[in-house]
This record gives structure tokens, C-alpha cells and sequence, in this order.
């Protein structure tokens, strides 16, 4: 390649004044300029070259003033660089090798070789980033799913701790409360059924003995209630206390008959006559207590057992109609 091709002699040097007219021509070619835009790579006597139609190889120009960036307002010289208008740049087109020559030959090479460079470099660090950013992220995925991994057993083994410690809890209470509804079990059919003896024997001794065998037969009846009161403060603790009144209430019922017949019991025909009407009172009273007021009480009593026993639920469900 001959060493004048990018450096013409001076004989061959076109000067070339660019008057006012030119100069706003050319700059209705121009967008932006180096001042206002660093991206700005091509030199203004390009455009001049396209107004003028000269050979930008052996032509300078020389400017009647200086032109004007229509962005910026900046003054542009023949050697500014500019970024031309797109739709200058479309109409006309661009002749890369008017504007190698137009920047000289050395110039566009190694303006060449550091955009080749900058974009190897641009390349390489966009890909090593890329291979960076998806290290980072399968690195963290992993972390992400160990700890997932770690969580989820330490949970599942909380959890598995827990349901043991429930089940525990659970069965420890159900053996506390089976053994305490054996005890009150028990304890209510003892105390059911020394009830029933009782309201039986006050019964004999109100109705069935004779008034000699009353007068001997009323220390064993009472000795045997006193008994009776005594179990029964005993067992007070397993009971409701609707339960405690239902069971009060019939005690007195029970014994009020006996007490009253014993204390009547010797009046005799020769006794003042509202003596002997209290003792006719006595004796209707306690037939009237055996007869209405003790099933009555006791049936009270017995419905609240069997409600707390499930009695009642169980049988009405056996025999409720299809």
C-alpha cells in the first residue's frame, strides 16, 4: 500500500471556505455533537464532504464561523466529532471508507483495535458475570434447599416429640379419670344401696313394729343413720352439688318419719287430746313420707346417678324407634 494514500502532498490539498449558507446546511445534518454526547464518533468535515461534494482524501475546509450544534448550541469545528441526524444518515448513507480516510488511516486502525479490544474485554466480562451470577445463584439454591432440608427434619422431629408428649399427656389422663370414675363408681353404688337399706329399715320401724320393740329397736336405727351421714360427708367430693341437695333433702325424708314416731310413740289414750292429735299427725306424716315424698326424692336421686353413669343416653339410643 503507497505511503501518500493517506498522507496526500500539499499539491494535492484542496482548501475549501464553507460560507454561511453551507455551514446551515450542514448543520440540519448534524443531531448531537462530542460536547453533548460522548458517544459522538464521526467528524464534522464528513458532513461537509456531503454539502460540498468534495474528495474528503485531499480537502480541507475553512469555516466562515463556526457552526452550531442544534442540541448543545456548542460551537463545531471542521474536526468536531458528531452524530449525525438518522434521517440524514438513511437519505445519504454512510461511506466508511470516506470517513477512514476522512479520520486517517492510523487513526481508524487503532481506533479499531481498541473497539475490537473493548468489545473482546465487554464480551468476556459479560460472560464471565453471567457465569458469576448463575455460580451465585446454583451456590444459594443449594444453600437454600440444605437448610430447607434441615428445617423441615428439625420440624418433623419437633413435631413427632410433641405428638408423643400429647399422647403421653393424653393417656396419663385417661388412666387418672378411669380410676377416679371407678372410685366414684363404687362409692355411689355403696352409697345407693345403704340408702336403700336404710329407707327400708325406717320403714319397718315406722309401720311394721310394735311400740316396745320401737322403743329398743330407735338407738340401732340411729346409730345406723349417724353411720349412713358419715359416709356420706365422705363421698360429697365426687358428687355434683345439685347432686349433694337431691341427696340431704331424702336423708331427712328417711329420718324425720322414724324420729317423729319414736318421740310419739308412748302417747296413749289417757295423754290431752291435742297430745294425741299431734301423734295421729306424726303417724300420717311419716305414711305419707314413705309413701309420696322418699320415691319421689329417691327417683330424683336416682335419674342424677344415672346421668352421671351415661345410663339414660345409652338406653335412649337402644331404644330409639327406626
Amino acid at each position: 500500500m503507497p505511503h501518500d494514500f493517506f498522507d496526500p502532498t500539499p499539491k494535492q490539498q484542496n482548501l475549501v471556505l464553507i460560507d454561511v449558507a453551507n455551514l446551515r446546511e450542514a448543520e440540519r445534518m448534524i443531531e448531537s455533537c462530542e460536547h453533548c454526547n460522548p458517544g459522538a464518533e464521526i467528524p464534522f468535515d464528513w458532513i461537509l464532504d456531503r454539502v460540498t461534494g468534495s474528495d474528503s482524501s485531499v480537502t480541507d475546509y475553512i469555516l466562515e464561523e463556526p457552526a452550531k450544534c442544534p442540541k448543545c448550541r456548542h460551537d463545531i469545528l471542521e474536526k468536531t466529532l458528531i452524530e449525525p441526524a438518522a434521517t440524514q444518515v438513511l437519505r445519504m448513507g454512510i461511506n466508511w471508507q470516506d470517513v477512514i480516510m476522512a479520520l486517517g488511516g492510523g487513526t481508524v486502525f487503532l481506533w479499531a483495535a481498541a473497539w475490537l479490544i473493548r468489545t473482546v474485554i465487554t464480551d468476556r466480562m459479560a460472560r464471565d458475570a453471567e457465569a458469576f451470577k448463575i455460580q451465585v445463584k446454583s451456590s444459594a439454591d443449594k444453600e437454600v434447599e440444605t437448610l430447607k432440608i434441615r428445617l423441615q427434619a428439625t420440624a418433623d422431629t419437633e413435631i413427632e416429640r410433641l405428638k408423643n408428649a400429647l399422647q403421653m399427656a393424653a393417656e396419663e389422663r385417661r388412666v387418672r379419670f378411669s380410676t377416679l370414675h371407678e372410685t366414684r363408681a363404687r362409692k355411689i353404688a355403696q352409697l345407693y344401696k345403704r340408702l336403700v337399706s336404710q329407707s327400708i329399715a325406717c320403714q319397718s320401724y315406722v309401720i311394721r313394729m310394735s311400740e316396745e320393740d320401737r322403743q329398743r329397736g330407735f338407738q340401732k336405727l340411729e346409730d345406723d343413720f349417724m353411720e349412713l351421714s358419715s359416709f356420706v360427708e365422705t363421698i360429697r367430693i365426687y358428687l355434683p352439688e345439685h347432686i349433694c341437695v337431691l341427696l340431704d333433702k331424702l336423708l331427712s325424708h328417711i329420718r324425720q318419719p322414724a324420729i317423729n314416731i319414736f318421740v310419739y310413740g308412748a302417747v296413749n289414750q289417757y295423754a290431752r287430746p291435742e297430745v294425741q292429735q299431734e301423734r295421729n299427725e306424726a303417724f300420717m306424716s311419716a305414711l305419707k313420707a314413705f309413701d309420696a315424698e322418699i320415691p319421689a326424692a329417691k327417683k330424683a336421686l336416682e335419674e342424677e346417678f344415672r346421668k352421671i353413669f351415661g345410663v339414660e343416653t345409652t338406653v335412649a339410643q337402644a331404644v330409639k324407634p327406626e
